[in-house]
């Protein structure tokens, strides 16, 4: 029997707009960041291109604020857009995924000019499912299904009419 949903232990979830989960180096770090003018020139033949001095000013606010954490997907859609049933407990452990989710979806994107939106994208993982409705001796099986991944800003035209978020107009 699966031990009950009390006694497992997931990472605890996050919400975070620090740099410092993401686990990246200064150099990745800079990609993010707003740059100084203080920069500094390379010998040429190490690189053509400007380097920063090293100081630089980080902005720790995302444009979609994301709640990051492990989940567990009771149902979802396969790759054919069937309705599937997630069965857990497979020897003894419930299946999850790692997923960074819209805190305030359909709302406008922080520091966007300009009508934005922030929605919900998806990716596929592999999960054991059995179909939710249709053939009743469908077999459970390892396939890919629909899992929520991440947060992204959506840029609209002022007139668009969107079919996930119809009354989100500010």
């Amino acid at each position: 029997a699966a031990p009950p949903a009390s006694d497992l232990h997931y990472p605890p979830s996050l919400i975070s707009n620090d740099l410092d989960d993401l686990g990246i180096g200064p150099e990745e770090e800079a990609l993010y960041s707003a740059r100084h003018d203080d920069r500094v020139e390379r010998p040429r033949e190490h690189n053509k291109h400007r380097h920063l001095s090293g100081r630089y000013q980080n902005y720790h606010e995302e444009v979609c604020a994301t709640k990051k954490g492990w989940k567990e997907l009771y149902e979802s859609v396969d790759v054919d857009g069937n309705e599937v049933i997630i069965l857990n407990s497979i020897g003894g452990q419930n299946q999850t995924y790692y997923s960074y989710e819209c805190i305030s979806p359909c709302t406008a994107c922080k520091g966007v000019m300009g009508f934005s939106m922030c929605k919900m994208r998806y990716t596929y993982v592999k999960m054991y499912y059995q179909l939710k409705y249709g053939r009743r001796s469908s077999e459970p099986k390892w396939d890919f299904v629909e899992v929520p991944s991440h947060c992204a800003c959506e840029l609209l035209p002022e007139d668009a009419i969107d079919a996930e978020c119809p009354q989100s107009r500010q």
